[in-house]
């Protein structure tokens, strides 16, 4: 599930007016909790993004991510959730311990994106806040 929200998320960007950004999948199992992607923004920040499918309100995170969220969680890294109906939820790292307890019913801070009008210049100019 999680593979076909990469996949989405990589052909939405490539669709955007002003495409400066670069998104590298991280798949590393040497070192537990490390987000999926690793985003450069127009502005040459990085950012870390870790990518969650869910089918209820729950959000499934490993106790790495948890602790990899904490870590940095004055960093510029974030939790992108795809609910069942493929609305977007994007969070900061400072929410992942409510988020571990609440699920989606934590506000998100970096957006909520209603499927179908998903706008996804929105999404990512979010992540430069």
């Amino acid at each position: 599930m999680e593979k076909h929200f990469y996949q989405t998320i990589r052909k939405n960007l490539w669709k955007l007016e002003n495409n400066d950004w670069n998104v590298l999948k991280i798949d590393t199992y040497a070192t537990r909790g490390i987000p999926d992607l690793l985003v450069r923004c127009p502005d040459q920040h990085f950012h870390f993004v870790e990518l969650k499918v869910t089918t209820t309100r729950k959000v499934r995170l490993s106790p790495h991510q948890v602790a990899f969220f904490e870590k940095n969680k004055e960093t510029r890294s974030w939790l992108m959730v795809e609910d069942k109906t493929q609305s977007i939820y994007l969070y900061k790292a400072s929410q992942i311990l409510d988020i571990k307890k609440e699920g989606l019913s934590v506000q998100p801070l970096g957006g909520f994106f209603e499927y179908p009008y998903i706008d996804w210049e929105k999404i990512f100019n979010s992540l430069r806040k």
